[in-house]
């Protein structure tokens, strides 16, 4: 990612209230606004990894029968 991108996103959490931002000069460090905000990560990344291995089986099952299905 650009500086730009990553500078937009982390003000886009900052306004969230996830991450805080620490002015150091002419940089701002920026940290997680709480504990919290890390477990809600790691939730939604194991559900999101549950959800693609879900998706993953789908399209397995679906592949071997994808020429049979009219066009």
């Amino acid at each position: 990612m650009s500086v730009a991108n990553t500078s937009q996103h982390l003000q886009r959490l900052k306004r969230a209230g996830l991450v805080v931002g620490d002015r150091r000069g002419t940089s701002i460090r920026y940290r997680l606004a709480d504990p919290a905000v890390i477990r809600l990560w790691v939730e939604l990344r194991g559900i999101a990894l549950q959800q693609l291995a879900e998706v993953t089986r789908a399209l397995d099952a679906y592949r071997p029968q994808r020429h049979g299905f009219p066009r």
